[in-house]
């Protein structure tokens, strides 16, 4: 194992894609978000359990204005859990949970900018590279022998 200078910076995430898993609100394909870019935020963190190691992940942003409609959508949301996608501005795309870990939307309104949406879960893999790629549905490829 090494840890060498890295060469690849890690840049801004400018694209967040959500995906129902419960089914609740119609996003059964992954969905782009609508962002303020520099508002998009992702933490991690890792923590070592009793029952291994779990990762903490927080994705904020904010959806700048109010439509009439807003808030009766952020509220349908909440009622949902959700696969997350990440793009960064240079391409390069994480899918940072699965459906076995999904994410709940929390949010607040702010005045004078909008909506504060937080998305928050745990899981106990780490965010996997999707190839420069937003696509729909899994990001493994299963081969089959017979």
């Amino acid at each position: 194992m090494e840890f060498l200078k890295n060469s690849k910076l890690l840049p801004e995430v400018c694209n967040v894609t959500i995906k129902s898993v419960l089914g609740k609100v119609n996003l059964a394909v992954f969905t782009a978000l609508y962002a303020t870019p520099s508002s998009i935020n992702w933490q991690k963190s890792a923590d070592d359990t009793d029952s291994g190691i779990l990762y903490n992940h927080t994705v904020s942003l904010l959806y700048p204005g109010l439509k009439e409609t807003d808030f009766a959508n952020f509220h349908e949301l909440m009622k949902d859990k959700f696969e997350l996608k990440l793009q960064f501005i240079n391409g390069d795309v994480f899918q940072i949970n699965n459906s076995l870990y999904p994410f709940k939307l929390t949010y607040k309104f702010i005045q004078g900018k909008g909506f504060q949406l937080t998305f928050k879960g745990i899981s106990i893999f780490q965010p996997v590279f999707i190839n420069n790629v937003i696509i729909d549905g899994f990001a493994y490829t299963l081969t089959f022998t017979l």
